[in-house]
C-alpha cells in the first residue's frame, strides 16, 4: 500500500493591512495615507471661497457637466480620466510639506506632490487627508473650508 504524504507550509503574507480610518476623523498620517491611496477614486465636488463676491462655490459632477477620476497605482504612477477618458499620467509621492517649501516647520503637514513622467520635474502638490472611502485635497492649506476637493473611493 503506498501513502501520500502532503505538507502544508504556511508563509507569513506580505500585504500589508489597509487600516479603516473612520471619515467622521480624516487621517494625515504619512504612512497611512501611502496605504488607503493606492486605488481608483472618483471626483464628488470642489469647495472654494470667492474672495471677490465674499462667497462659496460648489463645483460638482452634476453642476459642471463631467466626472474626473484618478488611479494611484503602488508603482507611484498616476492616471487622471474626465469622463473615463485617459487625459495624462504623473508620477506621485506622499512626502511632507516642507519638501516643496524648504521650511523644516511644515514637516508635519502631508503633502500628495505630482512630477512630470518626462522630466520629474514637480508639477503641481497639495496637502491631503484621508479616510476609508474618501480623499480630501485642501488647495489652501491654512483653510479647511477653503479651496478643498473631496474624492470617493471607486
Amino acid at each position: 500500500m503506498k501513502y501520500l504524504l502532503v505538507i502544508f507550509i504556511f508563509l507569513p503574507s506580505c500585504k500589508k493591512d489597509i487600516p479603516n480610518i473612520d471619515c467622521s476623523s480624516p487621517t494625515a498620517d504619512k504612512e497611512i495615507c501611502k496605504q488607503i491611496l493606492v486605488g481608483k477614486w472618483n471626483w464628488s465636488y470642489e469647495r472654494f471661497y470667492d474672495r471677490i463676491n465674499q462667497t462659496y462655490i460648489l463645483k460638482t459632477p452634476a453642476s459642471e457637466g463631467y466626472t474626473r477620476q484618478i488611479d494611484f497605482k503602488k508603482n507611484g504612477k498616476a492616471s487622471f480620466f474626465m469622463n473615463s477618458i485617459f487625459e495624462k499620467e504623473r508620477k506621485y509621492e506622499v512626502s511632507t510639506l516642507d519638501v516643496v517649501t524648504g521650511f523644516p516647520s511644515d514637516n508635519t503637514i502631508t503633502t500628495l506632490i505630482f512630477y512630470n513622467i518626462q522630466n520629474g520635474s514637480r508639477e503641481d502638490y497639495v496637502p491631503l487627508k484621508i479616510c476609508t472611502d474618501s480623499l480630501i485635497l485642501n488647495y489652501n492649506i491654512l483653510s479647511d473650508t477653503k479651496g478643498q476637493q473631496k474624492w470617493a473611493k471607486n
